[in-house]
């Protein structure tokens, strides 16, 4: 793929944006589950307390606060929160939080997948959704993009970016637990009935009715759209979206309650500025990562030179690197992971923080 990209672009400077991009793609987890399969259209005014942004959704759980899927923000560029939409409006996140137990893995996925983002400024005049409660059979999911169930293990569906919904049937922990006996999800999760809620279609008779590729982080729920009962944040399920008979999970809303609505959670770490490579880009010369300022400092930075040829792959670790002759020719990149206990963040979001070797 990086080939490909190569040939079509002809500025260096194209060509690095592209880089950065494809990095952060790379280290990033692919969202478990965009749009609504079975949906049917609903106009945004109803429902003002949807959020979203690229890949994935939420809920406003308060004016200046979104909660979103833990896996959402895990990994992905900063830049995916220059536009969250909610409420006819554009957002930008300042800063977000995972989970207190954001470590504990459920294979390549977060056990505890929840995460609170905070605005820029409060969305005012909107109806809060009400945090858990008696959980009824029948139950609404919200979101945009891929509308159609994958034909393949190679195909992702329709995609048309318009908000969805579609009514869905609880399952008993019991019953999940059955269809993910010697099944897995996408990123191998497997079903925790303690952190966890599953739902299937309702009759399970085509059309099938399910969260999919980019639903992640909205909202389960019940009640009329102007006083909203959230119960579950979409997090992972089958390749399939519902058609493979596979149910859709969802993080517990009543079981992290206590996370969302902490009036000052702990918030992965901000910097203030990108990561930028000090130094000349020549064989046996050393280049220095030099670390932006912390608006959220982090207890913990890991630094990782990666070396470009056909892809991202790791040369080196710590503050600096000697450049090497098997580097000339080729892309160097400082990329910097910083994390405390609010989460981590990638930092490797500018142009400068790659360089070219040139050719001797």
């Amino acid at each position: 793929m990086l080939s490909t990209i190569m040939r079509t672009v002809r500025r260096p400077t194209s060509v690095v944006r592209l880089l950065v991009a494809f990095a952060l793609v790379c280290s990033a987890p692919v969202a478990p589950a965009s749009g609504v399969v079975g949906g049917v259209l609903v106009a945004e005014e109803t429902v003002p307390w949807f959020a979203s942004w690229p890949r994935c959704g939420g809920t406003l759980v308060e004016p200046d606060r979104v909660l979103t899927a833990g896996h959402c923000l895990r990994g992905r560029p900063r830049s995916d929160l220059e536009s969250i939409r909610v409420a006819g409006t554009v957002r930008r996140g300042l800063r977000f939080a995972l989970h207190p137990d954001w470590r504990r893995r459920n294979g390549g996925n977060l056990l505890e997948d929840v995460a609170l983002i905070q605005l820029d400024t409060p969305v005012n005049g909107v109806p809060l959704v009400t945090l858990g409660g008696p959980i009824p059979e029948r139950l609404k999911i919200l979101g945009r993009g891929v509308f159609t169930a994958p034909a393949s293990d190679h195909s992702l569906g329709e995609q048309d970016n318009q908000l969805r919904a579609a009514e869905l049937r609880l399952l008993t922990d019991a019953q999940c637990g059955r269809a993910y006996r010697d099944r897995r999800g996408g990123e191998g999760e497997r079903f925790h009935a303690a952190e966890m809620l599953c739902t299937s279609d309702i009759d399970g008779l085509p059309p099938i009715s399910s969260a999919c590729f980019g639903d992640s982080g909205g909202p389960l729920y019940s009640g009329p759209d102007n006083a909203p009962v959230l119960h579950g944040s979409v997090s992972w399920g089958g390749p399939g979206c519902g058609v493979d008979g596979l149910p859709s999970v969802y993080a517990s809303v009543k079981r992290a309650r206590r996370f969302i609505a902490a009036r000052a959670p702990k918030w992965a770490p901000v910097p203030d500025g990108p990561v930028v490579i000090s130094g000349r880009p020549r064989p046996g010369s050393r280049l220095k990562c030099i670390l932006p300022s912390w608006s959220v400092r982090p207890t913990t930075i890991r630094i990782r030179w990666n070396g470009w040829r056909w892809g991202p792959a790791p040369v080196g670790h710590g503050p600096t690197y000697t450049v090497r002759r098997r580097d000339a020719g080729h892309y160097l990149a400082c990329n910097v992971k910083a994390s405390n206990a609010g989460g981590s963040d990638t930092v490797a979001d500018g142009p400068a923080s790659f360089v070219r070797v040139p050719r001797p």
